[in-house]
């Protein structure tokens, strides 16, 4: 079995976090890093990839759809010419769209400055 690990540096609530996980892809290792911060109150509910364009040059968009424990679903979109890019612009995409969601609508947060940003990320294959 091939296992993945990833590394990110992430902001949250204006803070720089640096967080590892590792999982048997990108996204399953991203979520898992986020888990082990204590970071994930979400379920991964769906997930789409296809191409933009022909050819082998072309670009990948990957749309996840997340789910928070009072049942709020949301989708995020990811687009780039790195099909495990795309996966992972994507997942930020759909916390960033559900955290927002949830806290406008309690009016416990009123800044875009205090999600959940990625600021930079490693991937790395180990068997």
């Amino acid at each position: 079995d091939e296992s993945l690990i990833i590394s990110s540096k992430i902001i949250y609530q204006g803070k720089e976090i640096d967080i590892k996980g590792s999982g048997n892809g990108p996204i399953n290792a991203f979520v898992q890093a986020l888990d082990q911060n204590g970071l994930k109150n979400f379920k991964l509910t769906d997930y789409r990839q296809h191409s933009i364009g022909e050819g082998s040059a072309t670009r990948s968009a990957t749309y996840i759809q997340l789910k928070n424990n009072s049942g709020l679903a949301k989708y995020g979109c990811g687009i780039d010419s790195s099909i495990e890019k795309s996966g992972i612009l994507a997942l930020v995409s759909a916390i960033n769209r559900l955290f927002w969601y949830y806290w406008a609508e309690d009016k416990v947060l009123s800044k875009f400055s205090l999600l959940p940003k990625i600021l930079d990320f490693n991937i790395s294959w180990w068997r």
